[in-house]
């Protein structure tokens, strides 16, 4: 008789725990998905294990394969008979039996999607948010509990000494800097992104008179200025953007260029979600407070809004 694993050590070892499976599902590599998958439970039955599977997550370049996973999500079906998401199947299958041949037979049963992490179509831009709403989570914590000046995140508030954009294979650091300003009517946020160095670089300005006050204007901001420090990290990491030489002296130029525009879009889609005002009125109101960091004119202020707004 073969050697089958104990029920409650495969438990132990597989259940709950994260795993993948990535193939093509056709002869191209833009066929090519990542499922993310996990293990929610065994039963042993006639010496094969019963293993019951959630998928958590599938991302791939081809949109049209989340049709069939959203077509499985809506109807609450517990199986959905598609040739690609059969396919995932036998792919995860593939997978879990690999893992476990040499602890006897097993049959793989998907009983569910986790259908809240499955958004009509998962992009980039979907995990790019969860990574956004930490570093802001982060820096807003550290705001509420302290006073003026510069803290190093994550090593300041956790036992990690980096973030890590799993997007982009890239680790950094935040340096958040707190400068008290008595004369301050309103919040004022910045940041830069340093590829030399891997750290982001987040300023406040703020009257500590008024300090919580300015709590949710500063989480709109943040979630703006991080969004679109993180465009530029992905563009240096994928060759889009070269840090060698300056950038241009005219103002117009400067806020003209494609990585800039793409970022300044990034980041403005993103308040306008957050805050749910539109993204038109969050760029001009952007323009309208940062006059002293743009000097740009009003005429050039709208130039730049149209390129944003037609463009990206």
């Amino acid at each position: 008789m073969k050697y089958l694993l104990d029920m409650e050590d495969l438990r132990d070892i597989m259940i709950g725990k994260d795993f993948k499976w990535e193939g093509n599902l056709e002869d191209s590599n833009e066929s090519k998905v990542r499922i993310y998958f996990k293990l929610i439970d065994s039963k042993l039955e006639n010496d094969t294990y019963n293993i019951a599977v959630e998928i958590d997550k599938i991302t791939t370049k081809n949109k049209g394969y989340y049709t069939h996973i959203n077509s499985f999500c809506n109807s609450g079906k517990d199986a959905i008979n598609d040739r690609e998401y059969l396919q995932m199947i036998a792919g995860i299958s593939s997978e879990i039996k690999k893992m476990l041949e040499q602890f006897g037979d097993t049959k793989i049963i998907v009983k569910s999607l986790n259908c809240s992490d499955i958004p009509k179509n998962i992009t980039e831009s979907k995990k790019d948010r969860k990574i956004i709403r930490n570093v802001v989570r982060d820096i807003v914590k550290v705001f509420k509990e302290n006073d003026e000046g510069v803290y190093y995140l994550p090593e300041g508030i956790s036992e990690d000494m980096t973030y890590f954009n799993y997007n982009i294979d890239v680790e950094y650091t935040v340096e958040f800097e707190m400068v008290e300003d008595f004369d301050a009517n309103e919040i004022y946020v910045d940041g830069d992104y340093y590829p030399d160095e891997e750290t982001l670089v987040i300023n406040v300005r703020y009257n500590p008179d008024n300090k919580l006050s300015h709590i949710t204007e500063l989480i709109g901001e943040l979630n703006e200025i991080v969004a679109h420090e993180f465009t530029h990290m992905r563009q240096v990491t994928k060759g889009f953007l070269d840090t060698v030489g300056g950038e241009p002296e005219n103002s117009f130029d400067y806020y003209s260029q494609p990585h800039e525009l793409e970022a300044q879009s990034k980041g403005f889609k993103r308040k306008s979600k957050i805050t749910k005002q539109p993204m038109s009125d969050v760029i001009d109101k952007w323009f309208e407070k940062y006059k002293f960091k743009h000097r740009l004119s009003d005429e050039e202020a709208e130039k730049i809004k149209d390129k944003i707004m037609t463009q990206y």
